[in-house]
């Protein structure tokens, strides 16, 4: 497995590629924990939260408790690092208003990517022309948005991300599941009236 997340890896740093996923607290937990789920473990994966709240220092500890409720795999258990997501998160409205992202959760893929944005300097109005940049929107999992975007990216660090794990080769698991189905869904499911 190490290997496999090795390779993932060196394509991102030698075709300076990166990924951002824009999430926010308003999506339901565990929509989140599934992006977690499906991205868990590869470098150069970033998920992004635009901000705090009213950007208010005070808000600033209920966020981190609310990033660290998430990064548990099972809500009920410790923090030991068998229950913990490995996923890079920041709180940097920069990647937002660079790449004029306007809802959540979004998904964008960079190449040519410029690392200056993570850095704590103001950002520059001057845009890096080089970098060439895919946005897409919206509740759907990484791999089915990886694979649209790469058929004109081209790129073999998503092809990696891709075929890293043959769970994605087949093409299901396309979705997430926005709603927990109620009770009574689970019922006539199972067909009971």
């Amino acid at each position: 497995m190490e290997i496999i997340k090795d390779e993932v890896s060196k394509y991102a740093v030698l075709n300076k590629e990166k990924i951002f996923i824009v999430l926010s607290s308003s999506m339901p937990d565990h929509a989140i924990k599934e992006y977690f789920k499906r991205l868990d473990g590869i470098e150069g994966v970033d998920f992004v939260f635009r901000g705090i709240l009213h950007n208010d220092l005070k808000s600033f500890r209920p966020m981190m408790e609310y990033i660290q409720f998430i990064l548990k795999k099972d809500s009920n258990g410790g923090y030991e690092k068998s229950n913990l997501y490995n996923v890079n998160i920041s709180i940097n409205p920069k990647v937002t208003q660079k790449y004029n992202i306007t809802k959540v959760p979004a998904l964008i893929y960079i190449q040519n990517y410029d690392p200056t944005l993570e850095d704590s300097k103001a950002l520059s109005q001057s845009d890096n022309t080089k970098e060439k940049v895919w946005v897409e929107y919206g509740l759907i999992s990484p791999q089915y948005v990886l694979n649209k975007i790469n058929k004109t990216a081209k790129s073999e660090w998503i092809n990696s991300i891709l075929y890293k794990d043959s769970y994605f080769k087949d093409g299901k698991n396309n979705k997430i599941d926005n709603k927990k189905p109620t009770r009574i869904q689970e019922l006539e499911r199972n067909g009971v009236q």
